[in-house]
This record gives structure tokens, C-alpha cells and sequence, in this order.
């Protein structure tokens, strides 16, 4: 029986420290404007939303189904960066984006 319990508490402790180690937020980067066509050019939309996530302490970008044309992105800390199934992140060709 205190084999189970320690197996419950330390359930309990890992969804905790997961729970804290981004914070609540959740930014689905479509509300910042990104589209994800195929064609339309993305990185400040996406960089908007990671930038958002950092400064409330962190949580999770989202990059939702579609398929989503960005040049570079510079991720931050305690930002969880969340590619959902049937989302594509596509690197621009043109190197000044």
C-alpha cells in the first residue's frame, strides 16, 4: 500500500512541476495574424506570439494545421513551442526574412 501512494504523490509532483515550468498562457499563432497557406509570409506574426508567451513568463505556442512560411524565429525561455499534427513550418527561401 505505501508503494501505491508514493507512486500517486510522485504523479502528483511530476504534473505539478510540469504544470509550472511554462506558464498558463497558450498562443495560437493564427491569432496574431500568421495564415498558414502556404505562401503568406509569417515570421512576424509567429515572432509576435513567441515574443507575447516570454513576456507573460512563458507557456505555449501553438502552430496549428496549415502550412506556415516563416524566415527566421528566435525562441525565448520558458516558451514551449508546439507544432500540432498536419502543421508544417516552412523555411523561407528569401534570406532577408
Amino acid at each position: 500500500m505505501n508503494t501505491f501512494c508514493y507512486g500517486i504523490t510522485g504523479i502528483v509532483v511530476v504534473a505539478f512541476a510540469a504544470s509550472t515550468a511554462y506558464g498558463a498562457g497558450v498562443y495560437d499563432v493564427t491569432e496574431y495574424g500568421a495564415v498558414g497557406d502556404g505562401a503568406t509570409l509569417n515570421t512576424q506574426a509567429i515572432q509576435r506570439a513567441i515574443d507575447e508567451c516570454a513576456a507573460a513568463e512563458g507557456g505555449t505556442v501553438v502552430i496549428p494545421p496549415g502550412q506556415f512560411v516563416t524566415g527566421t524565429l528566435y525562441l525565448k525561455s520558458r516558451v514551449h513551442l508546439r507544432v500540432d499534427h498536419a502543421a508544417t513550418l516552412l523555411g523561407s527561401t528569401d534570406i532577408a526574412d
